[in-house]
Order: structure tokens, then sequence, then C-alpha cells
């Protein structure tokens, strides 16, 4: 998909789009304010998968969250994604609107403009919660007067082994955070 035009989104999920599955898109916008996939108020349940999005035009979002003052979309999924912006104002994932909840997995997210980043929270947001696993990206920004949660987490795989490379045999690995709590075990 690759439009071109002032505010020409390459996927629009209107008002109260609810369980639409769509993988596999190559979407490119080239003029300012055009999103690679803009999701609107209650947009529930949707699938993205495998979707590679490069925005070119002042303020193009890789994908955008925005709501009126009392709808919210939740339940949003987003898998193997690859966003790109380099322009001005152009984040990668931009959250405006009263309240959204998604999960992001496996993606890379890269805002290459100065004044653009990685993944940002609007000054209308009242809440909502990202979870991020296994997701590269660099900055975030939260607006002042935003509120909503983040959660960020990596895959993990853990081995013991012995000095000679063998595998330890019935061993317990634990993992502790910054703050010397236990993590799993």
């Amino acid at each position: 998909i690759t439009t071109s035009g002032s505010d020409s989104d390459g996927t629009f999920f209107s008002s109260s789009s609810k369980n639409n599955i769509i993988s596999n898109l190559d979407i490119k916008t080239t003029n300012a304010d055009a999103a690679g996939i803009l999701i609107s108020s209650s947009s529930n349940d949707n699938y993205i998968s495998n979707t590679t999005i490069i925005t070119t035009g002042i303020n193009g979002f890789g994908v955008g969250f925005f709501s009126g003052s009392y709808s919210r979309s939740n339940n949003n999924t987003f898998v193997g994604m690859i966003i790109k912006t380099d322009n001005s104002g152009a984040n990668a994932f931009n959250i405006n609107g009263v309240s959204h909840n998604f999960t992001l997995l496996d993606s890379i997210l890269n805002a290459s403009h100065a004044s653009a980043v990685d993944f940002f929270v609007a000054g209308a947001v009242g809440g909502g919660e990202w979870n991020f696993t296994n997701v590269s990206f660099i900055d975030k920004t939260w607006s002042l007067g935003s509120v909503g949660t983040l959660n960020v987490h990596w895959y993990v795989d853990a081995f013991a082994n012995n000095s000679d490379n063998t595998p330890v045999v019935n061993v317990n690995v634990s993992a502790f955070d910054i703050n010397n709590l236990l993590r799993f075990s």
C-alpha cells in the first residue's frame, strides 16, 4: 500500500472497527499527517502481523491511536512489525486520546528524525497499558499530564553449564532485577 497526499493513511481503522486480521503488508506514506496505520475510537480486538511501515512525511506516524473524549481502543495486537519514520514529528508509535490498551511483540520501532521518538504519549492520554515483548526501540516520551503504563519484557533462555561446557542437570536458575527482587526461578 503506497499513499500520497496529506492525511492519506495507509490503513485506517474507523470508529468501532473490531476483530480484523491484517498480515503481510508493506505500507509507505509520503506526505504530511499520513500514518501507516491509524486506529480510531473503540477499535478493539484487531490483530496486525508481519507488516512493514515506512513514513516520510511531517507528522507521518507509523502507528497512531486517537479517540474522542470517552472512547478508547482495547486488546489490539501487533506482531512482527517493522516501523521506520524519518521526518519531524513522525513518531513510530503515537498514542493520543483518552486511553488505549495494546500489545506489541517481536517488533522494531525506528523514528530516525531528531524531533520524533519511537514511542510517544500525548498529554490528552488519561490511562492505558501498553505491553512490549521483544521490541527494539530507543526513546520514549510522555507529554506533561499524560498517564499510562508501558511494560517492557524480553525473552530469555537460561542454561547452566559446567566449566567444560557440559549441561548441569537438576539445577535452579534464578534472576533478580535491579532492586535485587527475585523475578523468576
